[in-house]
């Protein structure tokens, strides 16, 4: 039960993955122009045009800096209850 488990939950990420990661390539080719288009919607009233301005000059370098630990220490949390979980269901079913 659990090896069948295991092989359905592979082949589903085996079929996920690859295309999210095409759609996330994408979107970062053409992050440019979709910010553009925002940023001109955005300046067009008075209310969102600071907004627009911000978004203007955003810095995704510094942006990923400070998320790198919280990232880093969200997936090892994630893989620490993988982990755990992993443990618990191979024990009930040595039981």
């Amino acid at each position: 039960m659990f090896g069948s488990a295991v092989i359905l939950i592979a082949l589903l990420l085996f079929l996920t993955i690859p295309p999210l990661v095409v759609q996330l390539r994408g979107l970062v080719e053409r992050e440019p122009e979709m910010r553009g288009q925002a940023v001109e919607l955005l300046q067009r009233s008075s209310l969102t045009y600071p907004l627009a301005e911000q978004l203007k000059h955003l810095d995704y370098g510094e942006r990923l800096k400070s998320s790198q630990t919280t990232v880093l220490s969200a997936t090892k949390r994630a893989f620490e209850i993988l982990a755990y979980l992993s443990a618990s269901i191979s024990s009930r079913s040595t039981s």
